[in-house]
């Protein structure tokens, strides 16, 4: 069988990266789709390439057209389990959606939900400090991507004339402020950064953000189990 025989495939993983998808994340991913086309052959897993994280696989000859009718039907099935299964592993990692797409063209997407029942927001100043890894967008409103010392990417929006002075420090550390809102899980009891738009940056010196954030949780602290850091650290900047 001819190797050009084939259709790709790609699920972008929004919110993340190659370097900042685990592998645990990236196994449960790549398990929804083996699901929806068990039984096919000639259905490889390809790579991993940047562009958020682009998991991409392949289907080969006569498998090409059966893997299609189910990935078409995912779509416009308002019950479909891959959809919903992949929307809790979306919630359940941070990330912020993912998005289908057959060579270039969109197959369907998905877009993490809170529960909104218990769902704590939190609009106010705030600040996020990482690695500028990503800088895009052709309209008004440009996207950037910061990996944080966690290792989580935080999705962030600015304006172009504030993009371009910010373009100069791509792939470095920086600090933005701007107006943050905060989403709290009260099941989960962890806070999520669903929205973010820079006003300002600072450029940080080359210390990975990562040992400076060692060094802080090797100081004493009067937190325990049981109590709330983020809550605590909220009240403070009041």
């Amino acid at each position: 069988m001819a190797r050009y025989d084939k259709t790709t495939y790609t699920l972008r993983i929004l919110g993340c990266t190659p370097e900042t998808l685990p592998m645990s994340q990236l196994a449960k991913y790549l398990s929804e789709l083996s699901n929806l086309l068990e039984g096919l052959e000639n259905v490889h897993f390809e790579s991993v390439t940047p562009g958020s994280a682009c998991l991409n696989f392949a289907v080969e000859g006569d498998s090409k057209s059966k893997a299609r009718a189910r990935l078409v039907s995912v779509a416009s099935d308002p019950k479909s389990t891959t959809k919903s299964n992949i929307r809790k592993l979306l919630r359940n990692n941070g990330h912020s959606g993912a998005k289908l797409y057959q060579g270039k063209m969109p197959v369907w997407s998905v877009h993490r939900e809170f529960n909104r029942k218990n769902q704590v927001t939190v609009k106010k100043t705030d600040k996020i400090q990482g690695r500028l890894f990503d800088l895009g967008g052709k309209q008004e409103r440009v996207r950037a991507l910061i990996q944080g010392a966690d290792s989580r990417a935080y999705k962030c929006h600015l304006n172009i004339q504030l993009a371009e002075k910010l373009k100069p420090y791509l792939w470095t550390n920086i600090q933005v402020t701007g107006d943050a809102e905060w989403s709290k899980d009260a099941m989960r009891n962890e806070w999520i950064l669903t929205n973010f738009v820079i006003k300002d940056f600072t450029p940080l010196s080359s210390e990975s953000l990562r040992d400076i954030f060692s060094e802080l949780s090797q100081l004493p602290s009067q937190w325990t189990g049981d109590s709330d850091p983020h809550g605590d650290i909220l009240k403070a900047r009041h």
